[in-house]
């Protein structure tokens, strides 16, 4: 099976050298350029073996701790996401959430924090399973929503007992 694929390529130099490459190695362009393509993309995964990343996205196999939580004297973060996760995660804190929590009031914390867009809300409910501070414990009867429960980090304890 293939799909068709539409992208916007800055150097269009490089695109005719591929398609010039693939043309002189099979004689053609149809079937043969989505073949070399594939090759060519394959290659270059392989080559980078997931240690590159952008600015925007987190490495999901750093210390998530070391992302999340400013260990003292460390420089804070500049993401943005990281920073909405942890007033999330200390807002769970500060409002005794340190088992459970119900879905609807998640959702309403992260309306708060980043925004009730439905795309914010999914991903930084993502994000939360994703690192392991919430997962579903049990189906509220009769609705689509969870109970969550919850995995508070012990960088929360001091915030747990000053309330």
């Amino acid at each position: 099976m293939s799909i068709p694929i539409n992208v916007r390529i800055k150097d269009p130099l490089i695109w005719e050298k591929f398609k010039k490459f693939v043309l002189k190695k099979h004689g053609k362009l149809h079937t043969a350029l989505g073949k070399e393509l594939t090759k060519a993309i394959k290659f270059y995964l392989e080559a980078m073996k997931e240690d590159v990343y952008t600015h925007t996205h987190i490495q999901l196999h750093a210390n998530i701790h070391e992302l999340i939580f400013d260990p003292p004297g460390e420089p804070k973060p500049n993401s943005r996401t990281i920073k909405t996760l942890q007033r999330l995660i200390r807002r769970l804190a500060e409002n005794n959430y340190t088992q459970e929590i119900p879905e609807d009031l998640l959702e309403r914390f992260i309306v708060e924090e980043a925004g009730g867009d439905g795309r914010t809300l999914r991903k930084y409910k993502r994000y939360l399973f994703t690192f392991g501070f919430i997962k579903r414990a049990r189906q509220i009867k009769h609705s689509r929503k969870w109970i969550l429960q919850v995995n508070l980090p012990m960088e929360y304890k001091p915030i747990l007992k000053e309330a």
